[in-house]
């Protein structure tokens, strides 16, 4: 997805109008006219479309976490513009503005539909040099936003959700659980294996 598809996504998931629109930039550091918020919006191909940047999307977030949360008690200041953005990144911004705990992400996953564990989920939030570190590939970030839309337009799509990541999440800790048990409970194996395999005579 380019940075154009994801403002886009943004705004038709959260149903946002220009003016909070602007009021996010406008956090972030930018100002940006009605005019330019449509360009942004505008499809490659249209005549009147120009390009974020991943410094203006990065902005955009920071300005969407203001907007949703309000500004930092600490008074610290707004992060530098963006060289680079990751699908991570996105995601994790978006987390933050909607303040999203654990099971509300997987229930937005789940809606959008793709199941992610605990496990996987917590990957792609990791610091990009540990060794668990999962990059947050296209798919994954459209099926989060797809997610966030259809919970929004629809409470009971959202209960079900949340109940249904709930559940998935309490089979796969209940099997980890039993295969830990069971191999616990079968002890070491009396055999050690022959590491030159069987030899023919």
């Amino acid at each position: 997805m380019t940075n154009n598809d994801i403002l886009r996504r943004i705004r038709y998931a959260l149903e946002l109008t220009d003016a909070q629109m602007g009021e996010a930039f406008a956090h972030g550091g930018v100002k940006c006219s009605k005019k330019e918020i449509i360009s942004y919006m505008a499809r490659e191909h249209e005549e009147d479309a120009v390009y974020c940047t991943p410094a203006l999307l990065g902005q955009f977030l920071d300005g969407l976490i203001i907007l949703k949360r309000g500004p930092r008690k600490d008074g610290a200041p707004l992060p530098p513009p963006p060289k680079e953005l990751t699908n991570n990144d996105v995601f994790k911004k978006l987390r933050i503005a909607l303040s999203m705990q654990e099971k509300e992400v997987l229930a937005a996953m789940a809606a959008g539909g793709q199941k992610l564990s605990k496990g996987e989920l917590t990957a792609l939030f990791r610091n990009p040099n540990h060794k668990h570190y999962r990059l947050c590939g296209d798919q994954i970030l459209r099926n989060f936003l797809n997610g966030i839309t259809r919970l929004r337009r629809s409470p009971k799509a959202a209960e079900e959700a949340t109940e249904k990541a709930e559940e998935k999440a309490t089979e796969k800790a209940t099997e980890k659980a039993e295969k830990a048990a069971k191999k616990k409970s079968e002890g070491p194996s009396s055999t050690p294996e022959n590491p030159w395999g069987s030899i023919k005579k």
